[in-house]
């Protein structure tokens, strides 16, 4: 097979590549190895349910201790727990009950943070009123047993929850 000076024919598929595009290419390659991203598997089923039991049982927690004190005492507990819930799904896509059971939410795009709007405002206010629609919130939890364990909620805010 003949071939000219100014060609390189080391790379698969190009029959005749300029030597300077072939080392760019092997560069890039490089780089793109170098660069590897973390690889999230989905959270199980069950993980996922621990986790919002989890959830409800410290939130029950917070009230019990309040209410020891007084009724107002047992409702300061239950916002201040809250607060504590909104920031971690916000700066860490967890809650108690995900971080307990080691798992988070991320975008299912690109597995990033999601952030204040996807993993509160849309996941927990947008998902709750809708609740209000007869047979929404079964329906929503019905969805975790298809393939890609993805709820209603998880598909409106465009996350996933996934192995931590």
């Amino acid at each position: 097979m003949g071939h000219r000076e100014d060609t390189f024919e080391g790379i698969p598929g190009d029959s005749e590549v300029d030597e300077e595009e072939a080392v760019e290419r092997s560069l890039v390659e490089i780089e793109d190895v170098d660069q590897e991203e973390d690889v999230y598997y989905l959270a199980s089923r069950g993980s996922r349910f621990l986790a919002q039991v989890l959830d409800a049982v410290a939130l029950a927690a917070a009230f019990g201790l309040g209410v020891t004190n007084s009724m107002a005492m047992g409702v300061v507990l239950v916002v201040l727990f809250s607060i504590f819930q909104v920031f971690l799904l916000s700066t860490q896509g967890q809650t108690l009950g995900k971080s307990l059971m080691n798992i988070k939410i991320v975008t299912a795009e690109d597995e990033t943070n999601p952030g204040f709007l996807r993993a509160f405002i849309v996941r927990y206010i947008v998902t709750g009123l809708l609740g209000f629609i007869p047979f929404f919130s079964l329906a929503n939890y019905l969805f975790i047993f298809r393939d890609d364990y993805r709820c209603i909620h998880d598909h409106l805010a465009g996350t996933k929850v996934v192995e931590d």
